[in-house]
């Protein structure tokens, strides 16, 4: 068995609701979402990809809109979709959650309503909500919650904050991304949100972007500056290396040996990016395939590391 624990999926009532409101519906990388709406024609592309599951999540804008009416509604919109989907074919499908985190007592409550619902297997956050970092204070009831529930958070990047040199040559995607990734987990960590709820499994994009490459970076700041390290107890590679890394569009050689040197065999999880990633969809298996690993090792990066902690039996 294969898991994809990074596709998305725009549902078609989503896409709709957002043209009423007067949202674009292209993203920023020039995708129209209305291509992505609905499942047809998924399960061929699962088979060239040779996935058996995917785990379903609404890419950007999400749910993350100034008006929390429209943000709750968005939610439940794509979480019921996402349901129906999962319900009618739940040997292909899982979905996380969509949560209107501009509001937290609405995330909550739509957490709890979601959740129930068949496929559900986490949450689907984004790196920032409508441009606020993931470790603001008002979170906090929120992270308390999932830690409650042990309910696994992928964390998918957003746009980057006022970054307007990353505006050109695709940048915003290519390099933003994955400043977003290392900016929100970095500061989850430093400011001591993960030390405080520790028991949800978080799970980031891209092999988690330039983490293990400068994790030692972070370490040694934190041996010599007391505002890095005030908040937590251990360095904050410890911290990182409990998280798991998806493959997503970043399963080269290079990449993909240095996260499964830095993290391990048991942190590593399969993702496409599809239908993001195009035709590159159908190489990720392929580079674990290939790579001189044990095939104990391999099992646990195809499926097993995800579906220990989705709850996938």
């Amino acid at each position: 068995m294969k898991i994809d624990m990074h596709c998305h999926y725009y549902p078609p009532d989503y896409v709709r609701e957002l043209e009423k409101a007067g949202w674009p519906v292209i993203t920023p990388g020039g995708f129209d979402m209305s291509s992505m709406a609905g499942t047809e024609g998924r399960l061929a592309v699962m088979e060239e990809a040779r996935v058996d599951i995917e785990v379903l999540s609404v890419s950007a804008p999400n749910v993350f809109f100034a008006d929390n009416q429209f943000s709750q509604a968005m939610a439940q919109i794509c979480n019921d979709t996402m349901a129906e989907v999962c319900d009618k074919d739940p040997d292909h499908f899982r979905a996380l959650m969509c949560l209107p985190l501009t509001d937290v007592d609405m995330a909550i409550e739509e957490l709890h309503r979601a959740r129930r619902k068949p496929g559900m297997v986490g949450v689907g956050l984004g790196s920032n909500i409508a441009g606020k970092p993931l470790d603001a204070p008002e979170f906090l009831p929120f992270f308390a919650e999932l830690d409650r529930l042990r309910l696994p958070a992928f964390i998918h990047p957003m746009d980057p904050v006022d970054l307007p040199l990353l505006r050109s040559y695709r940048m915003t995607a290519n390099l933003g991304y994955l400043y977003e990734t290392c900016t929100t987990v970095t500061r989850l960590v430093l400011s001591g949100v993960r030390e405080k709820y520790p028991s949800f499994p978080i799970v980031l994009c891209h092999l988690g972007g330039a983490i293990p490459f400068i994790s030692d970076r972070l370490d040694h700041a934190a041996r010599r500056y007391e505002e890095t390290r005030k908040n937590i107890s251990k360095p904050p590679s410890e911290y990182f290396r409990q998280m798991y890394y998806d493959m997503a569009l970043t399963f080269g050689t290079g990449p993909f040996s240095c996260a499964l040197q830095y993290a391990g065999e048991d942190h590593i999880v399969l993702g496409t990016d599809y239908p993001f990633s195009g035709s590159e969809h159908a190489l990720v298996v392929p580079a674990v395939e290939n790579a001189p690993l044990s095939a104990e090792a391999k099992e646990k990066i195809y499926w097993k590391n995800a579906a220990g902690i989705l709850g996938i039996a």
